[in-house]
């Protein structure tokens, strides 16, 4: 006996032993496995600091724990970062797993602090979809199981864009947590989600800011049906209170669903807490009345491809609303809404949105108005009224704005409007009802990220055919802008082309650019919630007549800028130009493409150009600093080229200066491509003879720039050169002792160090 309990003893010890040593010894080995596994199954590369195995942790039960995870994906010809975070933590059934390793049992899974970025390309590709598919892989026995008894996720965050439809949405501070449990083709899955803040964005526009979530969601989930079963789910937003149940059911080309939401609750405090910025800290002190009611049930078939539609039937409505928060003056009273929207054909012939009335008082201010929206698919009738005061600054004094926001003015409308589509598709405008104005007086906004905005005055006056808006005074900032602008054919807009043509003829006294250029800062992690595409451009139509008497942009003097053209689309074309550049007077005309990508996403802007110049001074448009004797070092920094710009540029002087050089008859091309000038066949009278130069100028390391020219003298004087170029004078000083001409290639090489 005593011999065996040694045995035991010793088998127990030698256990502990290999516990302890095999993470240690084999960890390198361990980490490299993880990585390399990981990797090879995906289009995309799997990172991390760290990673342990360890069986005291969670003992009896094998932990896993893996340090700063970081994931790339390498799809659709684009790099980007879909994970990472502090860490995660799988801790697994370690005798489960050596007995029976078709029925996987996860004790628990964390995440602690992840950061996801989820990035949709267009309608079929997005950077989640980066396993690799396998054409040998063995088929997955149906019998298999997982269990995940306990999962977690620790202050996450998700970003999500979708470049398709210009949308974008963040979520922050998000703790979930649940269990999973699959049998074969069937997941059940329950869980609790808390989240700080949501917010959602559609071309830059917030529909949702900072909306928080509490939910409870029981899910059925048939992988061989891809059937979604929701059971009796409770979602709080703010401190409105949804109550979720039905099923989805996801074909190859369409959807079924049988889907009810409804709120239990009917104050009316609940229904606006969802606005932006109206669920404040102190919302429980808010004082309100009336009720409302929501309520929305969808049945049937959706399709995008067959224009199939499902039947629904959605009801909103509010009664004698009246709010007022503690820490505001006014009171927002006699809020009444009625929405009423459905469907009951398969073809969405009988689909409407009606907003039967809508009316609120804001300080004895009436706002009111109506739509009515039928045949909502096919030939869409529109028609409804809004009339009324809108007072921003008593909005103001009413509404929680964001911190910094300063809003002040007076908006009126008066509009009244009925027509379809097949009308406005046919220019039929004469069958078309669309009448009235919107007067804007002492308009003013500001927040603590943008310069103030201000509207003195703006009468807009509005037809089927013209949107009119004359003598628009205004300022941004510190810039100022009268503007006369004509809107051509407005209801176009609602249209498939969804057309916009416009007119605009403006004069401004200042423009200072620097107050909307802000430096940029990294964000990695954060959705681009302004972001504008050309997709959103198609059918955009501008011409311009414009006049600057001065334009401030950082490193430029820019004055007597006079312009015309034309924005079609992603293209801005410059019919002609001329503005004063650090006391140059230049004139050109140009194109640029990519527009949308270079102000919005920080992509490339494309351009061609074409500058002429009656006398061009180098050296005042690099603010080289003449007075400088050419013995001393130049005290300057270089002209910095920057690396978003691609132009292919044409340019003439009759005279250009760049001391002691002067040339005569300069014309050539230029290419600026990626922090690089490429001068390509200059050529020039200078010097007594001619003149050609090639040659590169690069600023790709902004500290320490590099230029390298070539230039090919013809019948050039010695002493004219003497006087004109300072390396020859360094090199050669006895040329300035020669008479007559000569012919010759110079090369310069120079790294530029600025002091």
């Amino acid at each position: 006996m005593r011999k065996l309990l040694k045995v035991g003893l010793f088998v127990i010890l030698g256990l502990l032993v290999l516990a302890f040593t095999i993470p240690i010894f084999y960890k390198s080995t361990i980490m490299e496995a993880i990585k390399t596994q990981a990797s090879s199954s995906i289009n995309g590369k799997f990172e991390f600091k760290d990673a342990s195995i360890s069986l005291f942790r969670d003992f009896p039960n094998l932990a896993i724990s893996i340090e700063k995870p970081q994931c790339l994906a390498y799809v659709n010809q684009d790099t980007s970062l879909l994970f990472n975070g502090t860490e995660i933590i799988i801790s697994l059934s370690l005798w489960k797993l050596l007995r029976d390793r078709q029925n996987t049992v996860i004790k628990s899974f964390g995440l602690i602090k992840p950061i996801i970025n989820f990035i949709q390309f267009d309608s079929l590709h997005n950077n989640a979809q980066i396993l690799k598919t396998d054409s040998n892989a063995e088929t997955v026995n149906s019998n298999t199981s997982l269990e995940i008894s306990y999962y977690y996720i620790k202050e996450g965050e998700l970003n999500y864009t979708d470049k398709f439809s210009n949308t974008s949405s963040k979520i922050n501070n998000l703790n979930h947590s649940g269990n999973i449990v699959q049998t074969n083709d069937i997941l059940n899955l329950i869980s609790n989600t808390q989240i700080q803040s949501i917010s959602y964005y559609s071309n830059g526009i917030p529909v949702i800011e900072n909306l928080s979530l509490d939910s409870k969601l029981n899910l059925n989930y048939s992988e061989q049906n891809s059937k979604y079963v929701i059971k009796e789910s409770v979602f709080n937003l703010n401190n409105l209170k949804l109550l979720c149940n039905g099923d989805i059911q996801l074909l190859k080309d369409s959807t079924i669903m049988n889907l009810a939401i409804e709120s239990p609750g009917n104050e009316f405090k609940d229904l606006f807490s969802i606005l932006p910025n109206a669920f404040t800290k102190d919302y429980k002190s808010v004082e309100s009345s009336g009720t409302f009611m929501f309520k929305v049930e969808l049945n049937g078939i959706y399709s995008a491809l067959n224009k199939f539609y499902p039947n629904w039937d959605l009801q909103c409505s509010i009664e004698k609303g009246a709010l007022k928060y503690p820490q505001k003056q006014l009171k927002i009273q006699d809020v009444a809404l009625e929405i009423k929207s459905g469907n009951s054909d398969i073809s969405g012939k009988d689909a409407y949105l009606n907003i039967n009335s809508f009316k609120m008082n804001l300080n004895n201010q009436l706002l009111n108005g109506s739509l009515q929206l039928t045949d909502i698919f096919q030939n869409s009738t529109v028609a409804g009224t809004l009339k009324g005061i809108l007072n921003l600054a008593d909005l103001s004094a009413f509404y929680p704005m964001a911190a910094g926001t300063e809003l002040s003015g007076v908006i009126k409308p008066d509009l009244e409007f009925n027509f379809n589509q097949k009308t406005i598709e046919n220019s039929q405008y004469s069958d078309v009802k669309l009448q009235g104005s919107v007067l804007c007086d002492l308009i003013k906004y500001k927040t603590k990220d943008l310069p103030e905005i201000k509207v003195d005055q703006a009468a807009i006056k509005i037809s089927p055919e013209l949107i009119v808006i004359n003598e628009l005074n205004s300022s941004f900032g510190k810039s100022d802008l009268k503007a006369n602008i004509i809107w051509q054919e407005p209801l176009k807009y609602f249209t498939p082309e969804s057309s916009i043509k416009l007119k605009i003829v403006s004069k401004s006294n200042l423009v200072d650019l620097t107050e909307w250029i802000s430096e940029a800062t990294p964000q990695q992690n954060k959705p681009n919630d302004a972001a504008l595409t050309a997709n959103d451009l198609e059918g955009v139509q501008v011409s311009f007549e414009s006049t600057i008497a001065k334009l401030v942009y950082p490193e430029y003097k820019i004055t007597a800028v006079k312009g015309s053209g034309e924005l079609i689309g992603d293209q801005l074309i410059l019919h002609n130009f001329s503005a004063e550049i650090n006391y140059n007077q230049i004139q050109g005309k140009g194109s640029f493409t990519n527009l949308a990508a270079y102000m919005f996403q920080d992509k490339v802007l494309n351009g061609k150009m074409q500058l002429n110049a009656n006398v061009f001074d180098a050296d005042l448009f690099l603010k080289i600093d003449t007075s400088i004797q050419a013995t001393s070092p130049a005290s300057t920094e270089a002209f910095q080229i920057p690396p978003e710009f691609n132009f292919d540029i044409g340019f003439n002087a009759n005279q250009f200066i760049y001391r002691p050089l002067k040339m005569n008859a300069l014309q050539g091309q230029m290419q600026v491509v990626n922090s690089e000038i490429l001068f390509q066949n200059l050529n020039s009278n200078a010097m007594g003879g001619k003149m050609f130069l090639n040659g590169l100028y690069s600023t790709k390391e902004p500290n320490n720039p590099t230029f390298n020219f070539k230039y090919d003298l013809s019948k050039v004087q010695f002493s004219n050169t003497f006087n004109s170029i300072l390396s020859i004078r360094k090199i050669a000083p006895i040329m300035q002792y020669i008479q007559g001409f000569f012919n010759s290639n110079i090369i310069f090489q120079e790294v530029w160090i600025n002091h």
